[in-house]
């Protein structure tokens, strides 16, 4: 289920907030928005909510921050509509590479990962959506400071990743996580840190 798989992004490393320019918006919200400011769609565990963006993509079904109350967006997470029939993946590999040649023109270098994991059984071309499916096959790429990517100084990480729900309907994800990390998972309020 797609929400498992955004509860397992949320598990990630998180990170903090800075204001963005309206330009680097991710899909029209900014890292540190308060959750006063979004519309919120339903909310879930640990600070995530599902909310409607003032910019969304066509290829986006629906969004999820993180959002938690002393910190407003610290992670915005685009999930992807459903690419059904897609059982060898040339759809959904056609969408990241669309998606990736843009964002690298806006971002700059990235790092892609593109492979079976060792000693899988599903490692015939059309084995590719239940690779995905049974988290055997990788198929991401990612813009980080590390790598050189020119983000905005408030985005620590941008993640396109591709998903499976079953063996023949795939789906992206597009996650942007802001680059103060610290603040955001550490406990209580930054007066209560600063006054130790």
């Amino acid at each position: 289920m797609k929400w498992s798989s955004l509860l397992a992004l949320a598990s990630c490393a998180l990170a903090a907030f800075a204001p963005l320019t309206a330009e680097a918006a991710a899909f029209g919200v900014e890292m540190g928005t308060p959750l006063s400011q979004l519309r919120i769609v339903e909310t879930f565990k640990g600070d995530m909510y599902s909310v409607a963006v003032p910019s969304p993509h066509s290829e986006f079904e629906s969004y999820t921050v993180w959002a938690p109350p002393s910190h407003g967006v610290c992670k915005i997470i685009g999930v992807g509509k459903n690419h059904t029939g897609d059982r060898s993946g040339v759809e959904i590999r056609t969408v990241m590479s669309e998606f990736r040649k843009i964002l690298t023109e806006k971002y700059g270098k990235s790092e892609t990962f593109d492979f079976l994991e060792s000693g899988s059984i599903w490692d015939e071309p059309e084995d590719f959506g239940m690779a995905l499916t049974k988290k055997e096959y990788n198929l991401a790429t990612y813009w980080t400071k590390q790598v050189e990517s020119t983000m905005p100084a408030d985005v620590g990480w941008i993640k396109l990743e591709a998903f499976a729900i079953s063996s023949s309907i795939t789906y992206l994800t597009l996650v942007y996580e802001s680059s103060r990390i610290e603040e955001c998972v550490a406990p209580g309020s930054k007066a209560d840190r600063d006054a130790l």
